[in-house]
């Protein structure tokens, strides 16, 4: 059982956070944000957890997960890595948005080196631009793999393991990939 928090309530996301800071590496599913077809308001509230009665943003709930793992001194160990499965098409279906393929990443911890940006924002987001392969759907410039090899090489996955723990990677070069050290402070 994963320790009790002192900091924030005992809901089913704060339980898979904390299980996880159990383990080396673990996964957590936090589901609900489809915007096919109507849902944009039921992704806004997803946003916000009352499990308890207590509604707390993502933003609130990531605030108090950094905190609880400052008090277990165990930020520096950990890094949380979100995305999503899958990106959105830039405009409107009419309901929603459709499925696209770029996407973005974040991560937290305390040996990231946190409040920069990586990789390149797009520089047009208007149809036909040069990423946009129609209907606003936009191919990346930067593989998955260019902010999840730094942070598998952080966990200690070794440079001769790469290719098997990534085999799409031989399919880039370095320039696509964002280095360790430039991530990540130790």
């Amino acid at each position: 059982r994963p320790p009790r928090s002192t900091l924030f309530p005992y809901t089913t996301l704060f339980r898979s956070f904390l299980h996880a800071f159990m383990r080396e590496f673990s996964f957590v599913d936090y589901s609900g944000f489809d915007a096919v077809s109507g849902h944009c308001k039921d992704v806004i509230s997803s946003l916000v957890c009352a499990d308890v009665g207590s509604r707390l943003s993502a933003d609130e709930a990531l605030e108090l997960f950094v905190r609880e793992m400052q008090n277990q001194a165990a930020f520096e160990d950990v890094v949380l890595v979100v995305q999503s499965d899958f990106g959105r098409a830039l405009p409107s279906n009419g309901f929603g948005t459709d499925h696209g393929w770029a996407g973005n990443t974040f991560l937290l911890g305390g040996s990231v080196k946190g409040g920069r940006v990586y990789n390149d924002f797009l520089e047009s987001y208007l149809e036909g631009s040069e990423q946009d392969i129609g209907h606003g759907r936009l191919v990346p410039r930067y593989p998955w793999e260019s902010m999840m090899v730094p942070v598998a090489q952080w966990a200690g996955v070794e440079q001769h393991q790469l290719a098997e723990v990534f085999p799409n990677i031989g399919n880039f070069d370095d320039s696509h990939f964002i280095h360790r050290d430039a991530l990540f402070v130790n």
